[in-house]
């Protein structure tokens, strides 16, 4: 896609209701694989990101050009998700993502939290969510 096309595709945003979060997931999602960050939202992160934010990177080696490229993965999707949310209730989704090790931040925390508050998998809160 060129440039002049994913300017015009806009960050969503979301203002933390449980009942726009499944919408705004899906939409920021496709907002990620667009601006080629969605790596940094998978499940458990991304392999290749360095264990801390301030470590030094060679890129002459593969390996250091693959951990760069996740790092800046993970900062454009850390300066998306706070310009998505648009209230500070789901400003806390960042700041709770900010570690010693990641003081931006690592942006798979951020959607992990966040699927674990607005779409629980164990049972119980299956059988609440029904009910």
């Amino acid at each position: 896609m060129d440039s002049a096309n994913e300017k015009s595709v806009k960050c969503p945003s979301f203002d933390g209701k449980p009942e726009k979060y499944q919408i705004w997931l899906t939409r920021f999602k496709a907002y990620a694989a667009v601006h080629g960050f969605s790596p940094a939202l998978a499940d458990g992160g991304e392999t290749d990101l360095p264990n801390n934010e301030s470590d030094v990177i060679s890129e002459s080696t593969s390996d250091g050009k693959k951990a760069a490229a996740a790092k800046k993965r993970n900062a454009i999707a850390m300066a998306n998700l706070t310009l998505a949310f648009t209230t500070e209730s789901a400003m806390n989704w960042v700041y709770k993502a900010m570690t010693s090790a990641w003081p931006t931040g690592l942006a798979h925390r951020v959607i992990k939290a966040m699927n674990d508050k607005f779409k629980p998998t164990d049972t119980m809160s299956r059988v609440l969510e029904g009910s």
